[in-house]
């Protein structure tokens, strides 16, 4: 009678190997594997791949994990262990230990002092891959309170809650980072296809508008503080207003100030009051 061919979790210290590396336990981890590799299971080349693993970034974090106070070294290693992130060949049976070990380098960041931006967008578009979303969320926070002049963050936090199911939320800082920012767009932050046409249509200062009459995009206050960026920006801006004043006019029962806007509207962007006209009041 055939024996049965062992399975790879038959391996007491491998399957030991895999949790404390999930775990960033590098030390432990180097154990496991090297006395998993002493059982001739079949599985040599695994192995050892597991323990160059374990090696390699223990070497690059430390054995005792990845705590410890920001300083300029780390800011200054950080920016090189995202490289060696980005370029490791991680396999498959190592995925949750990308994320874990992902998110382990994004703590190294220092709690003070400025984080380079590019480093920064290279975290961030790398949580995203490995769908750290809240941690994604954690950096971004920090990056507005080191820059909070910048609109561009916007666009980003649309980004990750599009990619975590979080869509309304994210169409409404679409719009939002659109009207307050169009030039600062990077159309790959945008997740939701009609948006990307409708940029592609009528150019990112006017798809606020041509989002909301699409029902792609709600329809949003205007900000306070919002800078005009050039006359392009501000005519997309006035009809905008007087779209949503108009709209909200005859939601409210208040035919007469609706004309008025609409009257406005037609004269800032007539092709914008024709795509609005035949559901003006379907939308109220």
């Amino acid at each position: 009678m055939d024996s049965l061919q062992p399975s790879l979790w038959d391996n007491v210290a491998l399957e030991s190997g895999y949790r404390e590396l999930n775990e960033l336990k590098f030390e432990a981890a180097v154990r496991s594997f090297s006395e998993a590799l002493k059982m001739d299971m079949g599985q040599g080349e695994t192995i050892r791949h597991a323990l160059a693993t374990a090696e390699y970034w223990r070497a690059r974090v430390g054995q005792d994990g990845l705590s410890g106070e920001g300083s300029e070294e780390t800011t200054r290693r950080f920016g090189r262990l995202l490289e060696e992130f980005a370029a490791y060949p991680f396999d498959g049976r190592m995925q949750l230990f990308k994320r874990n070990l992902l998110v382990g380098l994004t703590d190294r960041m220092p709690g003070g002092g400025e984080l380079l931006l590019e480093e920064a967008e290279t975290a961030f578009d790398l949580l995203l891959e490995c769908r750290a979303y809240d941690r994604a969320k954690e950096l971004l926070a920090l990056l507005r309170e080191q820059t909070p002049s910048r609109t561009d963050w916007l666009y980003m936090e649309a980004q990750v809650l599009w990619r975590n199911g979080e869509r309304p939320r994210a169409a409404h800082l679409t719009a939002q980072a659109l009207l307050s920012d169009p030039g600062s767009l990077a159309i790959s932050r945008i997740e939701h296809p009609e948006v990307k046409a409708l940029i592609a249509a009528h150019g990112a200062e006017k798809t606020p508008a041509y989002g909301w009459v699409g029902e792609v995009l709600p329809l949003v206050q205007l900000p306070e503080d919002l800078v005009m960026a050039h006359d392009r920006h501000e005519q997309a801006l006035l009809a905008y207003d007087a779209l949503r004043s108009a709209h909200l006019c005859l939601k409210n029962g208040d035919e007469h100030s609706s004309v008025r806007y609409r009257k406005d509207l037609k004269a800032l962007d007539p092709a914008l009051f024709e795509a609005y006209m035949p559901q003006a009041r379907r939308r109220i």
